[in-house]
């Protein structure tokens, strides 16, 4: 059985009877009258030590009812109030897999004076994510939002038609025709990291994916190498503040400025929106895609301000998750000789002679599909590295946790640790090795294809992100590229750790010689 901590549970206060309030405070009250008679303490320390007293008891009430609520989660709480929240924020993914190891697959802890149970398996994420109306994804109000129409953060109509809209970027015959795009802005970059001594590839493939998705979003006469640059920083100054600290300052905090980089973003799209419409200039991008859809309900088109939501949505939901999965990608075969040969010679194969650039999209669309054993790779190292390592829930209503005798209370949060998911050795034998094979025709991971079973890694049920075929494309055709080249890519400096931003990031990168 997981031992549980001697440090005390503390959750946030919850709702307490005015019996309780009452008994709490009369008692903190005559512990300090009493102090103050035998000692002659100022009034100064008898209030502080009213307040320590009532701090105390809340402490020890909220101890028990919590016990008695979730009938024995092994775990932590903590420190008293702040709980472990300067452990979680230094490195979430340590703090959880350190945990995990500790415990089990269900522990609970408190965060930013939050209860919050940590669960990984397929039964109860599965059980989570079926029922959206007990566990809505009830984000942080700041944080909500700053993430002002992402379909993430909503439900109902609202959630139905942003995530329709986003979908009809993201169509197979859509990004079929945007692959020559794709294939372009890749080989240009990675062409430049061969001039240098070294690339730092997190923070240069992050670099590839704005320029990418901006070319795929705009025509090219709307999108000047100038805008690329400017697009890049003011996506990089908006992304600092989506797990900063909430607060506002104008320019003078992270949060201000990152409402004014999406500012300026939106507005140079709604621009070009308004003037698309006001001249009836069609261009084959997905901007167009955007302004032609016509609101089911209405029967008209939607406003300007929308379509800017929505395209803004777009670029930044595939910025880090790509990257992340890329670089992940990457990094496996950098580690594995073995598997980089076996990639190797089918690209080899798959490609021929023909460099990418010069093949149609129809062309790069077949040559994909024939690579079995690359998407196998990626695969494997969606399982090992999930982009998202873990989500969030709010528990609305008191309900067991399958499986298990222990209860998921009202009000608590639930952190769904999809990257643990995949390295379950209940799961996957040897589940810490990177084997592509197995995702293979015939292979024991068989039976997981299409992301459905024990490897979880773009969430599921009514979230699942839209844009996850997407980002293995861009991985394979990353890949492809590299694999092409004289020599694969030599490590200079591997990441000494990793860390979520949010999805999964090396802290201090990862240095590449590329040739």
């Amino acid at each position: 059985m997981p031992v549980v901590d001697e440090i005390a549970f503390l959750s946030p206060p919850i709702p307490l009877t005015r019996m309780a309030l009452a008994l709490v405070s009369n008692a903190a009250s005559q512990l300090a009258s009493w102090m103050a008679k035998k000692q002659g303490e100022s009034r100064v320390t008898t209030l502080a030590t009213a307040t320590i007293a009532t701090l105390v008891l809340l402490h020890l009430w909220d101890q028990t009812a919590n016990r008695k609520k979730t009938k024995g989660i092994p775990g932590s709480g903590g420190l008293p109030w702040i709980g472990e929240t300067l452990f979680y924020a230094t490195s979430p993914r340590d703090f959880a897999e350190e945990r995990f190891n500790k415990y089990g697959e269900i522990w609970l802890t408190n965060i930013i004076f939050t209860n919050v149970v940590f669960v990984t398996g397929r039964e109860i994420l599965d059980f989570v994510f079926a029922n959206p109306e007990i566990f809505p994804n009830d984000m942080f109000a700041p944080l909500a939002e700053i993430l002002e129409g992402f379909p993430g953060v909503q439900y109902g109509a609202e959630h139905r038609a942003n995530r329709t809209l986003v979908l009809q970027t993201l169509t197979d015959r859509n990004l079929k025709n945007r692959l020559g795009t794709m294939v372009e802005q890749f080989e240009k970059h990675i062409n430049n990291w061969a001039l240098q001594d070294k690339t730092e590839i997190y923070t240069s493939t992050e670099l590839i994916i704005v320029h990418f998705m901006i070319r795929m979003l705009m025509h090219v006469e709307d999108a000047s190498e100038e805008m690329l640059k400017e697009f890049a920083h003011l996506f990089g100054e908006y992304g600092k503040a989506v797990f900063g600290l909430p607060i506002d300052l104008g320019n003078w905090s992270i949060r201000g400025r990152a409402f004014k980089a999406r500012r300026r973003i939106q507005g140079f799209i709604e621009d070009i929106v308004v003037k698309r419409r006001a001249e009836n200039i069609r261009k084959d991008d997905s901007l167009q895609l955007l302004i032609d859809y016509m609101d089911k309900e209405t029967g008209q088109p939607r406003d300007c301000h929308y379509i800017s939501n929505v395209a803004f949505v777009l670029f930044l939901a595939a910025i880090d998750t790509s990257t992340s999965l890329i670089c992940s990608t990457v990094t496996e075969l950098c580690k594995d000789s073995q598997a980089r040969a076996k990639v190797v010679e089918e690209c080899r194969s798959v490609w021929g002679s023909k460099t990418l650039s010069a093949l149609s999209n129809d062309e790069l669309h077949e040559g994909l599909r024939k690579l079995t054993y690359t998407d196998a790779a990626v695969r494997e190292a969606l399982r090992l590295n999930a982009p998202v390592g873990s989500t969030f829930r709010r528990v609305t209503q008191d309900c067991q946790i399958p499986g298990t005798d222990h209860v998921f209370p009202k009000g608590w949060m639930v952190a769904l640790c999809l990257d643990r998911t995949g390295r379950l050795n209940s799961n996957f034998k040897d589940c810490e090795t990177f084997i592509p094979e197995r995702w293979l025709p015939g292979g024991d991971a068989e039976k997981h294809s299409n992301f459905r079973g024990d490897i979880i890694p773009f969430v599921k049920g009514i979230h699942m992100c839209p844009g996850r075929d997407f980002a293995i494309t861009e991985a394979k055709v990353m890949v492809s590229l590299l694999a092409l080249r004289d020599r694969w890519p030599e490590v200079v400096r591997w990441p000494s750790a990793y860390l979520d931003k949010p999805a999964k990031y090396a802290r201090d990168g990862m240095e590449l010689k590329v040739f």
